[in-house]
């Protein structure tokens, strides 16, 4: 898969897109095809360093999509539904 990652903590040219291994789902996760994401305040801070976090980092917590794959003890939720967080 493709992600953006933070590597090193600095400024906006801190961010290197590029391949990152597949996830898979583990116990009560899902896996979402992101199709929009966005970076808020925390990751920022995380990104230069003022919240401490350990490196590499793939931000984008906040993110909407769909559901790809369901992990164990999975209830509520099926490959097709489309999420937000």
């Amino acid at each position: 898969m493709k992600a953006i990652r933070i590597e090193t903590h600095g400024g906006p040219e801190a961010l290197r897109y590029g391949d990152a291994p597949d996830p898979t789902p583990g116990p009560g996760q899902v896996l979402i095809r992101v199709e929009a994401a966005g970076l808020n305040f925390v990751e920022v801070y995380q990104r230069t360093g003022l919240y401490k976090v350990s490196l590499p980092l793939v931000p984008g917590s906040e993110a909407a999509g769909t559901i790809v794959a369901v992990g164990p003890n999975v209830h509520g939720f099926r490959p097709g539904d489309r999420v937000a967080s």
